[in-house]
């Protein structure tokens, strides 16, 4: 079959010259040709483990055997990971970042950012001009977090099919950086969301090993992290390692989105119904069972833990909530060090220092790999022990609320957003619609009130619309269409794999 290139898909799209030039088009073309058709057997697949949950099947440890086995220690520039933060792909905020006094800078082109082109073109430029920059040999470590395997981009097409997303992600970020990463002394670290099996884990290997091969460059030059947030992960986290040894370097909690991949793998199941958003902290039981598996997980391989994200944004206006907020965040940095975390995420630079103090605090020297839990390692029924779900009217407006401020925001072509002092993700509106879908689908009874009917819903809904675009932040179309894509997904007889999946065809 002839060689055939990328072609422009999206209505007003243009090639940006350096990011998309014909090397690196014909780059991305060849991890396309290579890859995509593997990609959709596993979404495939899948789709199957979830028609088994479906039907009633739990959640189990494949019989992976325990063999002895420890990945290469990280490279210098990842061995110190106490506080790292995590920025929207883009140049202001990434700038920003650089100068924060983080040991590393994530540049976020997956929950955080919403993927217009210009959005996405941006921070690959800002990361093509950082590797080629000073602060590369002296600066933070930065990584870049790409879009998972289930995205595909609306932009780019070949062959007449869209190009995936998490290729063209990466395969950009490899092409332009490698060589001048190599240059500055550094790793080209990338970060991995959403995993689901070892067969996905292992068609990462393989497209890293192929741009290392095709880019003349040595394999230890690429380093990966993966993010744990989805309840298929976290029960195959030896898999996904052991598919990735050659190049991983840790693993990350992603607490909101796995909390939204329980609601997701689990909804068939009445017994697994979760109460109010706000309630659901590291304390809940089958919370504490992820991060404990987590951390067990990842040290018995030799590679870094690395907790959830901080979110509050600092508020001058307000000294004492200012205060209050901040020693709540320092409380939660505090139990991921003690737990075992290696180093944790922020996502403002105002936070890097209240996360610092906590781990050196408690971690005075760069990690802690040699903590395990032999003697009380996490079971299945652990992982999927919840406490009875208590939801109120505040919780119920506060879902409502988030999501459509949030969807508004992303629509607008902005993908991180603050929401009642939270620098809030696409991670916030996932957790919100589908918990407002399984509170509406299982019928639950409000704490002091009735039921919740879809007529109480839309009511809700109106007002927390009306309320959100009076504060005139964005135009009054943005509300209205995100409060009806919000009213389709949550009143729709299933539930969406993904938000994005609907949401992604109205960006401009």
């Amino acid at each position: 079959m002839p060689k055939t290139g990328l072609q422009i898909s999206g209505q007003g799209v243009s090639i940006t010259g350096d990011i998309l030039d014909a090397g690196a088009r014909e780059f991305v073309a060849g991890l396309v040709r290579a890859f995509a058709e593997r990609r959709l057997a596993l979404l495939d697949a899948r789709r199957d483990a979830q028609a088994a949950l479906d039907a009633g099947s739990r959640p189990a440890f494949p019989a992976f055997p325990d063999v002895d086995w420890r990945a290469e220690p990280a490279p210098e520039a990842l061995r110190d990971r106490r506080v790292e933060i995590v920025v929207p792909a883009l140049p202001a905020p990434f700038g920003k970042a650089l100068g924060a006094g983080a040991n590393g800078v994530v540049a976020d082109f997956e929950d955080g950012l919403s993927p217009t082109w210009p959005n996405l073109m941006a921070g690959q430029q800002a990361l093509r001009e950082y590797w080629r920059g000073p602060a590369a040999r002296s600066g933070p470590q930065v990584t870049a977090r790409v879009r998972g395997w289930h995205l595909e981009d609306r932009h780019l097409a070949m062959d007449g099919r869209r190009v995936p997303a998490a290729l063209l992600d990466a395969g950009l970020y490899l092409f332009h950086n490698l060589g001048p990463a190599r240059d500055a002394g550094r790793p080209l670290h990338l970060c991995i969301p959403k995993l689901e099996g070892s067969g996905e884990a292992a068609l990462w290997a393989d497209v890293l090993h192929h741009s290392c091969d095709a880019l003349d460059a040595p394999a230890e030059g690429v380093k990966c992290s993966l993010v744990i947030e989805t309840v298929p992960a976290i029960f195959r986290v030896d898999e996904l390692l052991a598919e990735l040894r050659d190049f991983v370097t840790g693993v990350h909690a992603g607490r909101w989105d796995y909390l939204f991949s329980f609601i997701k793998a689990l909804r068939s199941w009445p017994d697994a119904v979760l109460g109010d958003r706000a309630g659901l902290t590291a304390t809940e039981p089958f919370v504490a069972a992820y991060l404990r598996r987590l951390v067990d997980s990842a040290h018995r391989r030799g590679v870094h833990a690395i907790g959830g994200n901080g979110t509050f944004v600092p508020m001058e206006v307000d000294a004492e909530a200012d205060r209050t907020a901040r020693a709540r965040v320092r409380q939660e940095k505090v139990r991921e060090v003690t737990l075992g975390f290696d180093g944790t995420w922020v996502a403002h630079p105002g936070l890097v220092g209240v996360a610092r103090e906590a781990f050196e605090e408690h971690l005075p020297h760069p990690n802690q790999l040699y903590r395990v839990f032999k003697d009380s390692r996490v079971t299945a029924a652990d992982l999927l022990e919840v406490t009875a779900a208590v939801v109120s009217l505040d919780g119920l407006r506060s879902n409502i609320r988030a999501a459509v401020r949030y969807l508004a925001a992303w629509l607008a072509g902005e993908g991180s957003v603050v929401i009642d002092n939270q620098l809030e993700h696409l991670g916030t509106a996932e957790i919100a619609r589908s918990q407002l879908w399984q509170w509406l689908h299982r019928n639950i009874s409000l704490a002091g009130g009735g039921p919740l009917t879809p007529a109480l819903f839309d009511e809700l809904l109106a007002e927390e619309t009306a309320a959100a675009a009076s504060r005139g932040e964005l135009p009054p179309l943005d509300y209205k269409r995100a409060s009806a894509l919000l009213g389709e997904l949550v009143k729709a007889d299933g539930l969406a794999d993904f938000l994005t999946d609907t949401a992604y065809e109205e960006l401009p």
